[in-house]
């Protein structure tokens, strides 16, 4: 890959980027800028971790095939039949939540959640708002919750038993060490710091409470190096955690997406080349079997399954960043293309 320089171009969006780049059998990995800026600066290393952010979902729909291949549950199974306490979703199935085929909300904001019961009360109250293909992140918290009631296990047992233990993921985590976190968020306005999301909490406020209650969702909630989800994305060519045609399933879509809503995702929740997508999240010089996902806070991947590339973009977008997030998805977009231009 021909180099340049993200931090001279890009240091406006993140303090630090950490690339990983597979392409014919090698990997490069180039670390550029700084984890923290504020109110020291500290230099980004291959051993720094990131909030991956909606990345965690992925995780969470490679544990739901991995059950769906021990003939644990019924990909196009109901919700109900597995926990009867989500009495409004009776003909949600698991596909549809993998897929983000409804737009199901709750009554009452999860990160408004008093204690462990409350947040539980409130998941259960979830409803289908509209019958539009949405990304929602309650479809992954219903994911994880599902598979604590199938395996009678929390989340996070689940993740390092059949995740983290199986690729040897050892800066993979929930519980990281907050000094080797990169930093979101953290502002100082007159001397007083704002919105501050110190190093090691997850980003995600209903995230961050579930954690608070001893409870790991399954939408926002690791931290890894770029090395490990590196390793943890191989998966998906060299069928480690899941065989071929399970893969080759997840890569699916329906047949006919929504016109209305053109970002439509695959049977894994992740984007896909969509020719009703004006703001196209795959790059130009990626095949049409590829796949991307960003998550909120900045980290992003691709896989170009036909070519066998993987492209790894770690980053802390939101640390002194006040960007839209459509304005952060397209210098995303900006990036990865520029990435694959010069593999």
């Amino acid at each position: 890959m021909k180099r340049f320089d993200l931090t001279k171009n890009y240091s406006f969006y993140s303090p630090s980027y950490v690339i990983e780049i597979y392409n014919k059998d090698k990997l490069e990995e180039y670390i550029y800028g700084y984890k923290e800026v504020n109110p020291k600066k500290e230099l980004a290393t291959k051993d720094t971790l990131y909030d991956i952010a909606s990345l965690t979902k992925v995780y969470t729909s490679v544990l739901v095939y991995m059950a769906y291949e021990e003939k644990k549950l019924d990909i196009y199974g109901t919700i109900y039949n597995i926990e009867n306490k989500f009495i409004n979703l009776k003909d949600v199935t698991i596909i549809d939540l993998l897929s983000h085929n409804q737009n199901i909300w709750t009554n009452g904001y999860l990160g408004n959640a008093k204690n462990k019961e409350d947040f539980y009360n409130i998941l259960y109250s979830a409803y289908v708002k509209e019958k539009v293909p949405t990304y929602v992140d309650t479809h992954y918290i219903i994911l994880s919750t599902l598979l604590e009631k199938i395996y009678n296990k929390s989340y996070k047992e689940l993740c390092i038993e059949k995740i983290f233990n199986k690729l040897n993921l050892k800066n993979t985590t929930f519980d990281p060490d907050s000094s080797l976190c990169a930093s979101n968020n953290y502002e100082k306005t007159n001397e007083k710091t704002i919105d501050c999301i110190y190093p090691g909490l997850i980003h995600d406020t209903k995230g961050r409470i579930a954690k608070k209650y001893g409870i790991y969702t399954g939408h926002a909630s690791i931290f890894a190096t770029g090395r490990d989800l590196f390793i943890f994305l191989k998966s998906f060519l060299d069928n480690t955690l899941l065989k071929k045609e399970t893969i080759n399933f997840m890569l699916k879509c329906r047949k006919i997406p929504n016109i209305y809503y053109p970002k439509a995702t695959n049977f894994m929740g992740v984007r896909y080349r969509n020719i009703l997508d004006k703001l196209n999240d795959i790059p130009t010089n990626a095949s049409d079997n590829s796949i991307t996902f960003s998550g909120y806070t900045g980290p992003t991947f691709t896989i170009d399954f036909d070519k066998k590339i993987i492209v790894i973009i770690m980053c802390n977008a939101i640390h002194n960043s006040r960007l839209t997030r459509e304005k952060r998805k397209e210098i995303e977009i900006e990036i990865m293309n520029k990435i694959f231009n010069n593999i």
